[in-house]
Order: structure tokens, then C-alpha cells, then sequence
């Protein structure tokens, strides 16, 4: 999927206008001239800043950046509507725009702008809002100061809305204003779905991987269970293959053809026995654990990177703030990027979207001995209510906190493995921080 074929219409559209109003002479026509070609120039600079960008928080800043400059207006507000019903609009990025107003905004005029862009996608003034979105939307609209909406839309699954402010001046937007914001969104609607389907599959892909290292420890552990079961045979079968053979030997010439078979039987039995018993590939199995020194940082900016797709799924932003000076530690890369994985899973049932997940390590001189922390942060968050938190509510709040503290006790036994342990501070209510605490490579060599 690429975003060219838009690049190229709407910039054809800049050079029409340009090329029909040539008749134009003196300082006024070299001054819109001037800005058709700034704003090709904008254009074109905002196609290369979205195809770098990181996810869909990112895109959604650039993008609104680039209408404020084009545009001349000093505010504006870009967010998310799902097709999904359940979903809820995602404010994806504000400016000049207080942002519990822009939430208001979105949450009182999101669903009726969608009905209205969807049978007539054309720009729409803030004058003729109060008849789309009713009379509560129209005035949070007023108060925002907002005065043009517009769509986005290069996917059947999700609309972006942007709304600007007035431009600088006593002036208002006029055809080439128009022209702009929709050869911008247009551009932008393609990166939004392209990320989006990017993000969809790496996650696809990371859980796939997840879904073979399930089915690995499995088959590890049913050999394993197999050839302790053998072991556990093969004892009492070498005392009744010990019996059957004395007996053989005392019994009439009647009683050994009997015998001779069961004997023979017992042999067999003991020979499959021995074969299961002898481990097969078990060195490649192995999840035992193996202690080495960990570069935190690079392990976090892998982390990082392996689950930004899942994070950008759920429609939240997470921040990586891990210094380079941090200390290396001693533990086991696979169990610290399993507790890192359970730890950020626990984090994201307590998200919505919208949601920032800040992944904050730093070195805690506060513990003795030293060590670092690395933590997920859920910030960003209004109070909720229980039904908010668990879906539907069909859940109880108490069989909640015991499925949690059923999950977060299976990775504290793998803390426990890397001589550390997790703590947790705030609820699922309010977002709260899951941290695991590390001690540095210094402090343990000091600790044995």
C-alpha cells in the first residue's frame, strides 16, 4: 500500500490552481504562488515525515504539526473512530487544546461527525456543526475554538477526524486552505492504514512465536514425563522379567512354552521401556535456567520494539526511557523478556485506549545493595469505573484481583529464579506501576 497515487492527485490539484488563475498579475498573484508551492513543499515533506514514523501517535502529532503550519492556525486536535461500536474514539494528539476539553470534544461529537463524513466526506465548518452533532457537542466546540473538521479515511475498519482553529488574522479558510487539509488527510490516511496493518501483523507474528515456544516447553515437558514414567517401570519389570526366567528354569516341559513367551514379552516391554527413557533432543528443549550478563539497555530497546506492535493494537503509546549508563545485570534474557511480556499484559487489561505506557528502567540507589528498577507506568488516566475496567462488567471484581494475583505469582517464581522481585503500586482502577527489581552484576558479585 502506498500513499503516492494521493500525493500525486492533490499536488496535480495545487498546480491546476495555480495554472488557472495565471492571469493574475502584480505582488498579489506572486504571493499565492508563493504559497501554492509552500504548500506542495509541505505536502510532499509531510508524505517523507509519515513514512518514518514510529506508530500512530507519532503520524497523528506530524500530521497536525503540518496543518497548523500550512493552515497558519494556532490549535487543533487530531483523533481515532473505530467502526467497531464497542470501541471508543482515541484522541490521538492536541495542541492548543486543553486535553480533558479535547476529550470532551471527541467523546460528545466523534460518533455523529462519523455519520456525517461517511455519507458526504467533504470538510466541515464549526457554524454547521450544531446541526450534525447537537447542541452539548456545538458548544464544547465553541469553547475549544475550533472552527473546521475534516476526515481521513484509507480504511474500511477506522476514521482519522482533525479539527483545526481559525487561521491567524481576520480571515477565513478559503480554496486552497481546503485544498490542503484534504491532500493532507489523504496522505495521512494511507500511513494511518498502512501502520496499522504493519502493526496487526508484527503482533500476529510476535504471538505466533509465542504460540510455537508454548508448544516447544509442552513437548519438553511430556518427554521429560515420559521417561521419568519409564524409569519408575523399569525396576519392578527387571524383578518380574527375574521371576519369569527361575521359573522358566524349574518348570515341566508343559510350562516353558508359557513361559518362554511371557518372557519374551517382558524382554520386548523392557527394550521400549529403555527407549523411552533416553532423552531425545532435550539439550534444545531446555528451558533451564542460564545466568549471564545482561545489557539492560539493549534488552529493553528489544523489548521495546517486539511489543510496540501489540501496544499500538490496543490503540495506547508506549515510551521508552532507559539511559544508556544503566548496569549490566545477571539474569536469564528469555525468563527477564517473559516476566517483562506477563508484566506489560497485566498493564495493558488495565488500559483504554489512548492510554501512555511509559517503560522506565533506572538504577535505584535506594535499595541495598544497589539495584535497577524497570518498570511500566500506566499514565494518562481519568478515574474509571469498574464496568470501564473490566469490559462488560461480567466479571467480579474479587475473581479479577485473584486471576491477577494468580498470574503475577507465576512471574514472581521467575523473579525469584533471577534473584528479584516485583512490586506493584496503585490498582487496575486507576492504572498503577508493575516493576521488577533487578539487582546490578556489581552488587550481585558483592552479595556472593
Amino acid at each position: 500500500m502506498t500513499n503516492e497515487p494521493s500525493l500525486s492527485r492533490h499536488a496535480e490539484t495545487l498546480r491546476d490552481s495555480e495554472s488557472g488563475n495565471s492571469e493574475e498579475q502584480g505582488n498579489g498573484a506572486i504571493s499565492r504562488k508563493t504559497t501554492r508551492d509552500h504548500a506542495l513543499a509541505s505536502l510532499v515533506e509531510l508524505n517523507h515525515d509519515l513514512a518514518r514514523a514510529s506508530d500512530i501517535f507519532e503520524t497523528a502529532r506530524l500530521l497536525l504539526l503540518s496543518l497548523m503550519g500550512q493552515l497558519g492556525t494556532s490549535r487543533g486536535m487530531v483523533w481515532m473512530h473505530s467502526e467497531n461500536e464497542a470501541a471508543l474514539p482515541v484522541l490521538l494528539s492536541a495542541h492548543g487544546v486543553s486535553k480533558p476539553l479535547a476529550r470532551a470534544v471527541v467523546s460528545a461529537s466523534s460518533l455523529a461527525l462519523w455519520k456525517r463524513f461517511t455519507d458526504q466526506p467533504g470538510p466541515l465548518e464549526a457554524r454547521a456543526v450544531g446541526d450534525q452533532v447537537g447542541p452539548l457537542a456545538s458548544t464544547l466546540v465553541t469553547e475549544a475554538g475550533l472552527t473546521l473538521f475534516a476526515p481521513a479515511r484509507a480504511d474500511e475498519r477506522f476514521m482519522i477526524i482533525a479539527a483545526v482553529g481559525p487561521p491567524f488574522g481576520e480571515r477565513r479558510y478559503g480554496a486552497l486552505e481546503m485544498t490542503v487539509l484534504e491532500a493532507s488527510l489523504a496522505v495521512a490516511g494511507v500511513a494511518f492504514a498502512r501502520m496499522d496493518i504493519s502493526n496487526w501483523q508484527a503482533e500476529a507474528m510476535r504471538r505466533l512465536r509465542e504460540e510455537n515456544d508454548t508448544l516447544r516447553r509442552r513437548e519438553e515437558l511430556n518427554a521429560r514425563g515420559i521417561s521419568h514414567v519409564a524409569d519408575a517401570l523399569q525396576s519392578p519389570l527387571a524383578v518380574l522379567s527375574g521371576c519369569l526366567e527361575q521359573l522358566e528354569e524349574r518348570a515341566n516341559r508343559s510350562q516353558r512354552g508359557t513361559l518362554a513367551v511371557a518372557n519374551a514379552a517382558a524382554r520386548n516391554l523392557d527394550s521400549l521401556i529403555g527407549w523411552l527413557s533416553v532423552p531425545r533432543d532435550l539439550d534444545q528443549l531446555s528451558r533451564q535456567i542460564h545466568l549471564t550478563g545482561t545489557d539492560l539497555h539493549e534488552a529493553l530497546m528489544a523489548f521495546f520494539k517486539d511489543r510496540g506492535p501489540s501496544v499500538a493494537c490496543a490503540r495506547c503509546e508506549m515510551w521508552l526511557e532507559a539511559p544508556k549508563s544503566l548496569p549490566q545485570v545477571i539474569c536469564d534474557r528469555g525468563h527477564l523478556a517473559t516476566i517483562m511480556n506477563g508484566l506489560l499484559d497485566e498493564v495493558l487489561r488495565s488500559a483504554r485506549p489512548g492510554n501512555r505506557i511509559t517503560l522506565r528502567a533506572r538504577e535505584n540507589t535506594h535499595e541495598i545493595p544497589a539495584a535497577v528498577e524497570i518498570s511500566f507506568e500506566l499514565g494518562d488516566c481519568a478515574p474509571r469505573s469498574k464496568t470501564e475496567v473490566l469490559g462488560l462488567g461480567s466479571l467480579p471484581l474479587s475473581d479479577w484481583d485473584r486471576s491477577q494475583r494468580g498470574r503475577i505469582a507465576s512471574l514472581e517464581d521467575l523473579a525469584k529464579e533471577l534473584a528479584a522481585r516485583i512490586e506493584i503500586r496503585g490498582s487496575i482502577m486507576d492504572g498503577g506501576t508493575f516493576s521488577l527489581i533487578l539487582l546490578s552484576e556489581e552488587a550481585q558479585s558483592k552479595a556472593a
